[in-house]
């Protein structure tokens, strides 16, 4: 099992990838590696006006080698996480995947299975317009 990890907020701009990063250990503290991960899959629900109750967007199973890493990153991207320590999880959606709208608030809900439990992590996202 994973340590729980806090909703994050993200101001982007229609039209650009979102790129989601984030540092998960377990409840010992220790960064998570994709063998430890059985599979992800990633829900984008449309906010606007209360609690969604239908994703627009949803992935089904994701390998995690596509996203998981076997070793904390030290690049430019870990300034999305506001400290220096490094991330092992990044996971993109290309604009052409799915176009996010100026003017929506979206939450990106990833579901991660880690020896037989599930790991959430919960991002929320304001898109800005492009004017």
């Amino acid at each position: 099992m994973s340590a729980r990890l806090a909703s994050r907020t993200i101001e982007m701009y229609e039209g650009e990838p979102l790129t989601l990063v984030a540092r998960i250990c377990s409840l010992g503290g220790t960064p998570l590696v994709s063998s430890d991960v059985s599979s992800f899959a990633v829900w984008v629900f449309l906010m606007n006006g209360g609690t969604p109750s239908t994703d627009v967007y949803s992935t089904g199973a994701v390998a995690p080698g596509t996203a998981y890493f076997d070793s904390l990153q030290y690049d430019e991207i870990q300034n999305l996480l506001g400290d220096a320590l490094g991330y092992n999880f990044k996971y993109v959606i290309s604009a052409d995947d799915f176009r996010f709208l100026g003017g929506n608030t979206y939450r990106i809900q990833i579901v991660s299975n880690v020896g037989g439990s599930d790991h959430v992590q919960v991002y929320n996202v304001k898109v800005g317009e492009v004017l």
